[in-house]
C-alpha cells in the first residue's frame, strides 16, 4: 500500500506558509482557508468540489482558490494525487501587488479553480523550493515571489 505525507510549515516570509501532498484514500471534507491558496498539481489526478461543480486536478495544473471559498479535495487516479500549495495571506498578497504596481489597489479574485499555464511552472517550482531552504536569503525569496507574482 502506498503511503501517504502530508507537510505544513510556516516560512520567514510573513503571511505565506507551504503544503505539500500525497494521497492515495484520503479525502478532505467541505473546509475553506483564510488565505489565497494557490498549488501545483505534481502527479496523478486529483478532484474537488468547488460551487458546485466537480474540478480535475491534473499534473502540471494548479489550484486558484479564493480565502473563503469552500472546497473539497482527493486522490481521483490509482496513482495518487500529489501537490504543493502556496497559502498566502491577504496582507501579503496586497504587499506583493504594491511592489508590483497593481492599478486596482483591490484584491484579486481567482475566476477559475483550475488554471493550465506551463509557464509558470519553473516560477512556482523555483519560489516554493527557495522558501523552504533556510539557506536562501530573504531577498532572494522575495525576488523569486515577486518574479512568480509579476507572471
Amino acid at each position: 500500500m502506498a503511503t501517504e505525507s502530508v507537510k505544513l510549515w510556516k516560512t520567514t516570509i510573513a503571511g505565506l506558509e507551504l503544503f505539500e501532498a500525497q494521497l492515495f484514500q484520503h479525502r478532505f471534507g467541505k473546509h475553506f482557508h483564510g488565505a489565497y491558496t494557490i498549488g501545483l498539481n505534481e502527479g496523478g489526478r486529483g478532484k474537488c468540489q468547488h460551487q458546485k461543480e466537480t474540478h480535475y486536478h491534473y499534473p502540471g495544473s494548479f489550484n486558484c482558490i479564493n480565502p473563503g471559498d469552500v472546497h473539497t479535495g482527493a486522490a481521483d487516479s490509482e496513482d495518487g494525487w500529489a501537490f504543493r500549495n502556496l497559502y498566502i495571506d491577504s496582507n501579503a498578497i496586497d504587499n506583493l501587488l504594491t511592489q508590483l504596481d497593481w492599478p486596482a489597489h483591490t484584491l484579486p479574485r481567482f475566476s477559475n479553480i483550475v488554471v493550465d499555464d506551463p509557464h509558470l511552472v519553473p516560477a512556482f517550482h523555483q519560489v516554493f523550493t527557495a522558501v523552504k531552504e533556510k539557506t536562501v536569503s530573504s531577498l532572494e525569496k522575495q525576488s523569486l515571489l515577486l518574479y512568480f507574482f509579476s507572471q
